[in-house]
């Protein structure tokens, strides 16, 4: 059991926004996912998380890790650096639509990244790589960012 990824589920059950038009979703938009030339993004990489899904669905992931890189790490943005309203301003310009509240989808990115932390957690025991009594999977950077997002 995991009591505040339980909770996370429990309050996107509870607050399923109206779907918008879908497309194909990268998955896994971060920083660390594009190849820079010049400070400008000329690739991106890492689609095993494609999927066909909302844009706030990729919106939500790059969000929850601006949020992760700052407030839950306690690193101050960079002078010069756009804040979460610029980003999401930018993001609904370039779609040529208003993205709203993105809070579900922040949220859904943080429970589906907390899912994703506990698994290598659980690997890493299966493997003998942590003593099965460790706990990490239940407080990590992952859970410290889903507790700071998620609406209560």
């Amino acid at each position: 059991e995991h009591p505040l990824f339980d909770e996370g589920m429990a309050w996107l059950r509870a607050n399923v926004p109206p779907q918008p038009d879908v497309c194909l979703s990268w998955g896994d938009p971060r920083p660390g996912n594009i190849i820079w030339r010049d400070f400008r993004g000329v690739c991106v990489t890492d689609f095993e998380a494609a999927s066909i899904a909302p844009p706030e669905h990729d919106l939500g992931w790059w969000l929850m890790f601006d949020h992760w890189s700052h407030e839950s790490m306690g690193v101050p943005r960079l002078p010069g650096e756009p804040t979460r309203d610029e980003q999401r301003d930018h993001y609904a310009s370039c779609l040529g639509r208003d993205v709203g509240d993105t809070t579900f989808y922040e949220v859904f990115a943080a429970v589906r990244y907390t899912a994703i932390v506990v698994r290598v957690m659980n690997r890493m025991v299966d493997r003998g790589m942590l003593p099965p009594d460790q706990t990490i999977w239940l407080e990590n950077p992952a859970t410290v960012c889903l507790d700071m997002i998620l609406p209560r």
